[in-house]
C-alpha cells in the first residue's frame, strides 16, 4: 500500500513536472516569437530611418543646386542691369551731344 501510494505520489510528481516543463516551453516559444517580431519592426525601423535620412541628403542637395542657380541668375541680373545702366548712360550722352 505504501509502494503504491509512493508510486501515485512519483506519478503526480513527474506530471506536475512534465507540465511545468510544457508551460515554459510555451513561454520561451512566446518569447521567441517576441524577439522575432520585435527584430523585424527594429529593421523595418532602421530600414526607414535610412531611406528618410537619404530623402534628406537627397534634399539638402537640391537646395544647394536651386542656391547655386539662383545665385548664378542674381549675378546674370546684375550684370545685366549694370550693362543697361551704362546704355542709357551712353545714349543721354550722345543724346547731349546732338542736341541743339
Amino acid at each position: 500500500m505504501k509502494q503504491m501510494l509512493q508510486s501515485t505520489k512519483s506519478e503526480d510528481e513527474g506530471y506536475e513536472l512534465s507540465q511545468q516543463i510544457a508551460s515554459v516551453q510555451k513561454r520561451l516559444e512566446d518569447t521567441k516569437q517576441q524577439v522575432t517580431h520585435a527584430t523585424e519592426r527594429r529593421t523595418t525601423a532602421n530600414k526607414k530611418q535610412k531611406e528618410a535620412t537619404e530623402a534628406e541628403e537627397t534634399a539638402n542637395n537640391a537646395k544647394k543646386e536651386i542656391e547655386r542657380d539662383v545665385q548664378k541668375l542674381e549675378d546674370e541680373i546684375k550684370a545685366k542691369t549694370k550693362k543697361l545702366t551704362e546704355l542709357k548712360q551712353q545714349s543721354v550722352t550722345k543724346a547731349a551731344h546732338y542736341a541743339p
